[in-house]
């Protein structure tokens, strides 16, 4: 029965190329469209999932409350945190801390690469599915001057060589042996790195992670049972260890780092889960769309089929087969729509990799990739092909051969709401389309403040730190060099932050935050930043004297027009005048 069915549908698409092309291309199109929504969505929700303990992985977030009751949530952790959760919460059966990503220089011989890795423990690959190929994956790392890199990196640096045993310069101070070599960091992983160096060498060089008021740091723990009995006991660690402190813990998700990473006021509040959704809300109305289509066209053309149904219903067919064969035609023409939107997806995932930032593949051993893309196409063909089945085996034969088919075909108030539908999902995808490029057209052309254009950076290393002044000297020969400045780090992401600030009339409850930027005499004439008061620094003269923004010298309160003094910590900046920046 089913093979009949299938061949009177193909035999019907064969005879009617015209209409079989435009439903087959109205469909393609909508396929192909949900199918790149679908790689992404899953590719977002696939994130730190391949950990084979994913569920019991969590990361110890800190919400730290100000004087003024605000609240701020983020994942910088003491360093002497990790101890007490392993003594005092016996829930935890496994803690781990390391570092944020930095650039590092590592040197072989006379080959040398700037590569980001972590300063980490070695309980971070016990807790984390990092998998050890080479070396003792027992203990990873076996002492202080030992180094772990990743597959890539030993590629890179010794070819088919084995580098267990090998000795790597790391940031022109550390020489450190390679112990062993991890499979190389998913794609899908928040944390990526290509090396780890003991964390005890990072707290070594950073002895400011003594401190419970200090941060820096990323702790994670692998519990062994409930997270609720676990979240309470953490929650009163730091003020237990350190009275002063306004800091509390709490465990979170590991999984849910990527998505779930906005809170305000304590309290999380989405992230991009929120463009997941919203994505995937597009694919279901870019697939509506493509169905009512479909509707619409079928409905179009019953009167070319009523004789066809009339004939069939005279020598003894029924409704529900009828309705069957209908529907059997709608899901053929879904499966072939598929296999051509397969092939548009394969060609176009380059260009859609480019545009995401992101590595995927059409991977059909994804039960995931398969078992939705299987879902995409059937519900097509269902929705599709629904209501014209019903409306063409409603037919009276007797009334369509005398050659009065239209006396069987009602439901045009239905059609017309179709169309109406399909219209207004139309206007919606189109003013939402405008509406995101007027917005990155607003992005890239508002004006930051400084000159963007022909601005070349480079991450620093202790190379460029120790020797500045000479490369500085070498590249002001070039022509094409105009000026050269130095930044402590990326002027997009800014980490120091404080509400430490002083000032005459400051508000004893004030938690303002300040970012702090370290920067040479250099770094405003070269940025074209416009200075609206006082001066520039000058270089060896300025050591006591800073510069701030118009928000910091207006909205903040401090008076730029007055002798005034900025204390941050142990440090203290005194002044004739505080000059500011537009």
């Amino acid at each position: 029965m089913i093979k009949n069915y299938l061949k009177t549908s193909l035999r019907n698409l064969l005879r009617h190329k015209g209409y079989s092309f435009i439903n087959v291309l109205g469909l393609t199109v909508g396929i192909a469209s949900s199918l790149f929504i679908l790689l992404w969505v899953t590719d977002e929700l696939s994130f730190d999932r391949f950990h084979a303990n994913s569920d019991r992985i969590f990361k110890v977030l800190i919400n730290n409350t100000y004087p003024d009751g605000r609240i701020e949530t983020y994942p910088a952790t003491p360093d002497k945190l990790k101890g007490v959760i392993e003594s005092e919460i016996p829930e935890v059966e496994l803690a781990t801390q390391y570092s944020y990503e930095t650039e590092l220089l590592i040197k072989d011989g006379s080959n040398g690469y700037n590569e980001t890795g972590i300063y980490a423990d070695p309980a971070l690959f016990n807790i984390f599915s990092f998998p050890i190929v080479s070396g003792n994956a027992a203990q990873p790392l076996t002492d202080i001057k030992s180094l772990a890199i990743s597959q890539r990196l030993a590629k890179k640096l010794f070819q088919q060589e084995n580098p267990i045993g090998k000795s790597l310069l790391v940031g022109q101070a550390l020489e450190l042996t390679i112990t062993s070599v991890f499979a190389d960091i998913p794609q899908n992983s928040t944390l990526q790195f290509d090396f780890v160096i003991p964390f005890e060498l990072f707290v070594k060089e950073n002895p400011w992670t003594q401190n419970w008021r200090s941060g820096g740091l990323r702790t994670v723990v692998l519990l062994e049972s409930n997270s609720d009995e676990a979240n309470y006991k953490l929650s009163n660690l730091i003020k237990k260890n350190c009275p002063d402190c306004t800091t509390r813990a709490f465990l979170f998700p590991y999984a849910k780092s990527r998505l779930y990473a906005e809170f305000e006021n304590g309290i999380n509040t989405g992230g991009r889960i929120q463009q997941v959704f919203l994505f995937g809300a597009v694919a279901i109305l870019i697939l509506v769309m493509a169905c009512i289509n479909f509707m619409n066209l079928s409905t179009a053309r019953s009167a070319s089929r009523g004789r066809e149904v009339g004939i069939r219903k005279s020598v003894g067919a029924q409704k529900t087969g009828l309705i069957i064969q209908f529907i059997t035609e709608s899901i053929l023409l879904s499966f072939i729509a598929l296999l051509f939107a397969l092939v548009i997806v394969q060609l176009l995932l380059p260009f859609f990799n480019d545009v995401t930032g992101k590595s995927i593949q059409l991977d059909f051993t994804n039960p995931i990739l398969v078992s939705g893309t299987l879902i995409i196409t059937v519900t097509c063909g269902l929705l599709a092909g629904s209501y014209p089945s019903f409306v063409l085996s409603r037919f009276n034969p007797a009334k369509v051969l005398k050659g009065d088919s239209q006396s069987g075909f009602t439901g045009s108030r239905l059609r017309k709401t179709l169309v109406v539908i399909q219209f207004a999902t139309s206007v919606i995808l189109v003013v939402g389309s405008i509406a995101v490029y007027k917005q990155i057209t607003y992005i890239s052309k508002r004006n930051l403040g400084f000159d963007k254009d022909n601005i070349i950076v480079l991450d620093q290393n202790d190379g460029i730190v120790k020797n500045y002044q000479a490369i500085k000297n070498d590249l002001l020969q070039l022509p094409t060099v105009k000026n050269i400045a130095f930044g402590g780090n990326n002027i997009f992401t800014i980490p120091i932050t404080t509400t430490d600030p002083i000032w005459n009339g400051k508000s004893d409850n004030s938690s303002i935050s300040f970012k702090i930027y370290r920067c040479d005499a250099a770094f405003i004439p070269t940025m074209n930043i416009k200075l609206q008061r006082g001066r520039n620094f000058i270089d060896g003269q300025d050591a006591s004297n800073y510069i701030i923004n118009k928000k910091g010298g207006r909205g903040d309160g401090i008076d730029p027009r007055k002798c005034c003094r900025l204390r941050v910590g142990n440090v203290e900046w005194k002044g004739e005048n505080c000059w500011y920046y537009g």
